[in-house]
C-alpha cells in the first residue's frame, strides 16, 4: 500500500508539472477544479499503465503516447499547434528523465524502480525529482520566452527529433538493467545534444527573422516618408495650379482695364514665388538623385561633398542599385562624424562608388552590411576595397 501511494504521489507531481507547463504554452488560465481533477485522474491511469507487465521499451512508448493524449484531452484542443505543444512537453520530460537517470546511475541508484528504494534513497530520489521538475519548468519558460513561431518545416524537424529522442530514450531505459554507466551517460549526452541542436537552429531562425523584420521596418519607414513627400508635393502642385489660375484672372482683369503696370507687377510677383522654386538635379540618374537628396535632407548635420557623373540609364537592376547605395549610405551616415565624401561615376560598362569619411565604427568583412553588399557586387563581377587611414574609405567597382 505504501509503495502504491509513493508511486501515485510521484505521478501526481509529474502531472502537476505537465499540466502547468501546458497551460504556459497554451496561454490558458488554470481552472482549479479542472486542474486538480485532471491531475488525479491522469496520474491514476498512468500508474495503472506502469503496473502492466511489459518491457521497458513498450512501457516508455505507452507513457509518451499517454502523456500527449492526456494533455490534448485535458485542453480539448487538437490543432497542430496544440499537438506540437504536447510533443514539446513530452520530449522535454524524456530529456529530463534520461538526464536524471544518468545521475541516478552514477550514484548506483536505479530511479526507474522506486519500489526497491530504502527511505534514504527515496528521499534522495525526491530531491532528484524536484530538480527534474525545475529543469523542465526552466526549459519550457525559455521555450515560451523565445516565442517560436514554427513553420511546417520546423514541425517536421521537431517530430523527427522527437522520434529519435524516443528511440534513444528507450535504449537508455533498456540499458539501465546493466551497470555500464559510461554507455548510459553517453546516450544521455547525445539526447541532450540533439535537442540543444534543434533549439539552437530555431533560435538562429528567430534572430534571422528579427533582422529581416527590422530591415522591412526600415524599408517601410522609407516608403512612408516617400509617400508623405508625394502628398506634400501634390498639395504644393494644387496650390500652384490654384494660384496660377487666380493670377491669370487678375492679369486679364488688369489688361481689360488697361492697367499694364499692375499686370507686370503680378507677373513679377508670380515669378518671385514660383519661378525659382524648381530643384536642380544632383544626378541625371533619377534613383541616385532621389536617394542622395533624401539622405542630405535627413542628415543635415553632415556636410556632403558630392562628385556624381552617372548617365540616366545604366545596365543594372534598379533594386540592386538602390540596395547597394542604401546599405552604404545608411552605414556612413550613421557612423561618420561631420563630413562625407561621395563619388559615383559610371557609364554603360561600369560603375564605381566611393565613400570616405572619419567614422566611429569601421565596416568589416564579417558585418551583415558588408555581406549583403558583397552578394550584389558578386552578381556584377565586381569587388570591394576597404581602406583605413585617417579616414575610412570604401570603394566598389561594378562591371556590366
Amino acid at each position: 500500500m505504501i509503495e502504491f501511494l509513493s508511486e501515485f504521489c510521484l505521478h501526481i507531481i509529474d502531472f502537476i508539472c505537465f499540466l502547468y507547463m501546458y497551460h504556459i504554452l497554451e496561454n490558458e488560465k488554470i481552472n482549479k477544479k479542472k486542474f486538480i481533477g485532471g491531475v488525479l485522474v491522469f496520474a491514476l491511469f498512468w500508474h495503472v499503465i506502469e503496473m502492466m507487465d511489459a518491457s521497458r521499451v513498450l512501457l516508455t512508448i505507452w507513457n509518451d503516447v499517454f502523456i500527449i493524449l492526456s494533455l490534448l484531452v485535458y485542453m480539448k484542443k487538437f490543432k497542430v499547434q496544440d499537438i506540437m505543444n504536447a510533443f514539446t512537453i513530452d520530449a522535454v520530460f524524456r530529456v529530463s528523465v534520461s538526464l536524471f537517470m544518468a545521475l541516478g546511475e552514477i550514484i548506483h541508484m536505479d530511479i526507474a524502480y522506486t519500489n526497491s528504494l530504502g527511505l534514504y534513497q527515496f528521499c534522495f530520489f525526491i530531491v532528484l525529482k524536484i530538480l527534474m521538475v525545475i529543469f523542465m519548468w526552466l526549459f519550457i519558460r525559455q521555450f515560451k520566452k523565445l516565442q517560436i513561431n514554427m513553420t511546417m518545416k520546423s514541425y517536421n524537424i521537431f517530430i523527427g527529433s522527437y522520434l529519435i529522442c524516443i528511440l534513444i530514450g528507450t535504449t537508455i531505459m533498456q540499458l539501465s538493467k546493466n551497470n555500464d554507466v559510461y554507455v548510459k551517460v553517453m546516450f544521455t549526452l547525445l539526447l541532450i545534444a540533439l535537442f540543444s541542436f534543434y533549439f539552437a537552429v530555431e533560435y538562429i531562425t528567430i534572430i534571422i527573422r528579427k533582422y529581416q523584420t527590422m530591415k522591412m521596418e526600415e524599408i517601410m519607414d522609407i516608403e512612408e516618408k516617400q509617400i508623405n513627400e508625394m502628398i506634400e508635393e501634390q498639395k504644393k502642385t494644387m496650390k500652384f495650379i490654384h494660384d496660377t489660375k487666380n493670377l491669370f484672372i487678375d492679369i486679364e482683369s488688369s489688361i481689360d482695364q488697361n492697367q499694364l503696370i499692375e499686370a507686370k507687377d503680378l507677373i513679377k510677383n508670380w515669378y518671385y514665388l514660383y519661378g525659382t522654386s524648381y530643384v536642380t538635379k544632383i544626378c541625371r540618374n533619377s534613383y541616385i538623385d532621389v536617394i542622395l537628396r533624401q539622405k542630405i535632407e535627413y542628415y543635415q548635420n553632415i556636410h556632403f561633398n558630392l562628385k556624381i557623373q552617372v548617365p540616366e540609364n545604366i545596365p543594372m537592376k534598379n533594386r540592386d542599385l538602390l540596395s547597394v547605395l542604401m546599405l552604404l549610405l545608411n552605414y556612413f551616415c550613421e557612423n561618420v562624424k561631420n563630413e562625407l565624401d561621395i563619388s559615383i561615376c559610371g557609364n554603360h560598362n561600369e560603375l564605381s562608388i566611393c565613400m570616405k569619411g572619419m567614422c566611429h565604427k569601421i565596416l568589416t568583412e564579417n558585418s551583415v552590411e558588408y555581406q549583403n553588399i558583397n552578394m550584389i557586387v558578386e552578381k556584377y563581377n565586381g569587388n570591394i576595397v576597404l581602406i583605413q587611414n585617417k579616414d575610412f574609405e570604401c570603394r566598389i567597382m561594378l562591371f556590366f
